[in-house]
């Protein structure tokens, strides 16, 4: 460990930030896996009725308590 007392807090975290993310997005499954799946497309969102108003809303805005 007496290599690591000249390193400060911010720099341990720029260098393990920057390798964790080097290794994801190097070649290897994790790259493959994203390149193979193709551009995101949202889903179309589903409505439902709101009582007798007729007010059309989305699933996602209900909300449960």
């Amino acid at each position: 460990m007496a290599g690591w007392k000249g390193i400060n807090r911010r720099d341990f975290l720029k260098l393990g930030i920057t390798g964790t993310a080097s290794a994801m997005l190097g070649t290897g499954p994790v790259s493959e896996a994203l390149a193979a799946q193709g551009p995101f497309v949202f889903p179309k969102p589903v409505y439902r009725t709101l009582g007798r108003t007729g007010l059309k809303v989305t699933v996602v805005s209900f909300g449960r308590c």
